[in-house]
């Protein structure tokens, strides 16, 4: 599975590559994204009609590799928006997100 995860004003562009079968996340800069000092960028699963889910901080300047723990992987179905935010660093205070949606795709089969 694949997204193409962008933000309107195309700056922030990555791309997240999925395998069910290994529950395999991969989320990767498809050109260089500075995180500004003090913040840190979060990646969210937001399933249809529900509400954000971290799946945890993005590092910076290398892709964020991550084995998906099996009650999170039931949702990682054709269509899930995966999505990126602007936090405070080490992540949103709240459990949900707080800064800007940087940018957002929705994962496909491919």
């Amino acid at each position: 599975m694949v997204a193409a995860i962008a933000g309107e004003d195309k700056i922030v562009r990555m791309v997240a590559t999925y395998d069910p079968a290994s529950r395999h996340l991969v989320v990767a800069d498809a050109a260089p994204v500075p995180t500004p000092s003090g913040r840190s960028h979060e990646l969210w699963m937001i399933p249809a009609g529900g509400k954000p889910v971290s799946m945890g901080v993005m590092p910076s300047g290398k892709p964020m590799v991550a084995t998906i723990e099996p009650a999170k992987a039931t949702a990682f179905v054709d269509g899930l928006t995966l999505a990126v935010s602007d936090e405070p660093a080490g992540g949103s205070p709240t459990g949900q997100p707080t800064g800007d949606m940087l940018a957002s795709g929705a994962l496909t089969n491919s």
